[in-house]
């Protein structure tokens, strides 16, 4: 069920077309994303470099509630109003999602995000009429908006001299000595035959019952068709933290006029999943398929995409597997929670 809010004279807004965030209380700058870039330089001539692991989840968690703020800002100004017109006012104010990401990457000349390469592909994929069969996300093999403005166009980032890449087919290399050279033949080549006890291939477990990789994505249509929601649902094992990361993303579109846009509506999201392992083998740990107890669901927002997370931290040389339905993310749109369990 779609809920409309329909507002008296009173408690309307309007602004005219074209007239300065600042002006209607909105800080462009708000987010703040570019506090984030300190301490970050470039290697490699292309890719960020960070001083070490936590430095880096420090600049996540910045980016993160960076965007979160900015987003927020208009919410709690404008996010009682029907969805049609809270779009149309933040397209006539020209407001961008993601300014913070912006901002940030702007401190690094020269420097072309994996945020940047998708967003290309996914805006010429809606141009294209975003048939769900060419959708660029099902080669996205990041799918974390703020670890895509972290790593470059071929999904690669130096972190304390160590460079993490991921592969197209999902293969985490590590070039333990920071050799670009190494690197730019991965980037050029990604069936790159250079070896050595510098170079780290992590392959991950795609198959059988039990699996360290999994994701599952679909498509929901409701209002006529006239919007549709796109969901996914991933766990996948991360050498860059060395943890497991169970990842829920709901992103929402609306066709109008006959073209498919990206729309902003009100969705919420959140994942939930196993918790309790149980040592099966050496270097294993297998979860049981209990879920997750007391978790309250996240009050939705008016957002074009929204996501939800959360990690394991194995002990040295243990990594979760998973088995079927072992994860579930509850998302809400259209005025409904709906759930979809992670399957193969």
């Amino acid at each position: 069920m779609l809920v409309v809010f329909l507002l008296g004279q009173s408690c309307s807004k309007s602004v005219e077309e074209g007239t300065p965030l600042a002006n209607i209380g909105i800080d462009p700058k708000s987010g703040d994303g570019d506090r984030c870039a300190r301490g970050v330089h470039i290697g490699c001539g292309s890719m960020l470099r960070f001083d070490d692991a936590e430095h880096f989840q420090e600049v996540y968690d910045c980016l993160e509630l960076a965007y979160e703020a900015y987003n927020d800002s208009v919410d709690q100004l404008y996010g009682s109003l029907a969805d049609e017109a809270y779009n149309d006012l933040l397209d006539s104010i020209g407001f961008i999602d993601e300014q913070p990401l912006v901002d940030f990457e702007q401190n690094f000349s020269g420097y072309y995000s994996y945020f940047q390469h998708m967003k290309a592909q996914h805006d010429a994929w809606l141009l294209a009429g975003a048939d769900p069969a060419t959708d660029p996300d099902a080669s996205n093999v990041v799918g974390d908006l703020f670890m895509e403005v972290l790593l470059n166009r071929y999904a690669a980032v130096m972190i304390g001299g160590v460079i993490h890449m991921t592969l197209p087919n999902g293969d985490q290399v590590e070039i333990l000595n920071g050799d670009c050279d190494v690197y730019n033949c991965f980037a050029i080549n990604p069936g790159c035959q250079i070896g050595g006890t510098n170079v780290v291939i992590h392959k991950g477990n795609y198959s059988g019952d039990c699996r360290d990789n999994a994701e599952e994505r679909g498509w929901q249509y409701w209002d006529s068709g006239k919007k549709r929601i796109k969901w996914r649902l991933k766990f996948k094992y991360s050498q860059f933290f060395d943890h497991h990361r169970t990842f829920a993303e709901v992103k929402s579109l609306r066709k109008k006029n006959g073209k498919w846009r990206d729309y902003r509506s009100d969705i919420g999201i959140v994942v939930n999943g196993p918790h309790n392992g149980g040592s099966e083998a050496i270097g294993r740990s297998s979860i049981n398929c209990e879920f997750a107890q007391g978790y309250d669901m996240i009050k939705a927002v008016k957002r074009r995409k929204y996501r939800s997370k959360f990690y394991w931290f194995p002990q040295p040389q243990i990594y979760y597997q998973i088995r079927i339905a072992d994860v579930r993310g509850n998302f809400t749109y259209g005025g409904t929670v709906h759930s979809h369990d992670l399957g193969w």
